[in-house]
């Protein structure tokens, strides 16, 4: 498919010499020409369908007077502006060399910047055609070495799953675990979402300083837990950095204490209500008699 714009220069059309030596009337037919040629195959000759374009067939095209046209294509021709190739057909030498540019442009996008034909594509495949050098050390030839594939990583082989009770499951400890992690997951009481807490680990160890900061933070915070309170999420204690609260030591009493407090102000908000219903119920009754018998109300 041609492309519907052609590269035009018009300050390299104002100054070819060729053509600032032919009249106006010849210019103006080397651009339709151009315009004809821009559309042939091959591109930049003045063809159509592959057949030279005849005298008659350029003046119908380019709407001039058809006794003009040899004249002004002559003109043309003396003043170097056309070329004619070996089979006599005309050409424009500006066309034919940007198309060969163009096409050395996307061969070169192909083969990665190397244009066929050019000096350094020349360079590039005689050096990589040339045999290697051979020197002579002593009576030893000393051949160089030949060049050898890289050798291939082996990607690490998964874990064996270890059989437990009749079914399978992965190894205690997870090969991608953090440095010290184990040792605070061994000690951590309610373990639940370990990827959670596996991605909090790295910046706690940093605040902390080192494992054993976070592990004596747990034990504290696991003996002064109240019995009535749910373990908070591992990574919940990692981010909140909660190995450095200083609970209080809990033996029991305060806690004890707060229950019995807990059931007193439950048992009085339930006789307070009862008491509130009661007084309601009387209500309705009075306000029921009064209904039936209003004489006798008072």
């Amino acid at each position: 498919m041609r492309r519907p714009w052609m590269k035009f220069y018009p300050a390299d059309w104002q100054a070819d010499q060729a053509l600032r030596s032919v009249s106006l009337a010849a210019r103006c037919l080397w651009l339709e020409c151009m315009c004809i040629m821009h559309k042939a195959d091959p591109y930049g000759h003045l063809v159509i369908h592959g057949r030279p374009v005849t005298d008659a067939q350029l003046a119908i095209l380019a709407g001039a007077p058809p006794d003009q046209v040899p004249a002004l294509m002559a003109e043309l021709e003396t003043a170097g502006v056309s070329s004619r190739n070996r089979a006599g057909v005309i050409y424009s030498r500006r066309l034919t060399r940007d198309e060969k540019r163009r096409k050395d442009g996307e061969t070169a996008k192909i083969m990665q910047g190397k244009v066929p034909g050019s000096r350094r594509f020349q360079a590039l495949e005689k050096a990589r055609l040339k045999p290697p050098t051979l020197r002579v050390v002593g009576e030893v030839v000393d051949q160089p070495p030949s060049p050898q594939m890289p050798e291939r990583k082996k990607k690490p082989l998964p874990e064996p799953l270890e059989l437990e009770g009749g079914s399978l499951r992965s190894p205690t400890r997870a090969s991608g675990d953090p440095p010290g992690f184990a040792d605070f997951w061994q000690v951590w009481p309610h373990k639940v979402e370990r990827q959670a807490a596996v991605k909090a680990w790295g910046l706690a160890l940093r605040i902390a300083g080192s494992v054993e900061t976070i592990v004596d933070g747990v034990r504290r915070y696991t003996a002064a837990k109240p019995p009535d309170r749910a373990f908070c999420n591992p990574s919940t204690f990692l981010n909140r950095q909660r190995w450095l609260d200083q609970p209080a030591a809990n033996d029991g009493k305060s806690i004890r204490g707060s229950q019995h407090d807990k059931r007193d102000r439950d048992a009085e908000e339930h006789q307070h209500a009862l008491d509130i219903l009661g007084r309601a119920a009387r209500d309705i009754d009075e306000r029921e008699s009064y209904r039936r018998h209003p004489q006798t109300a008072h």
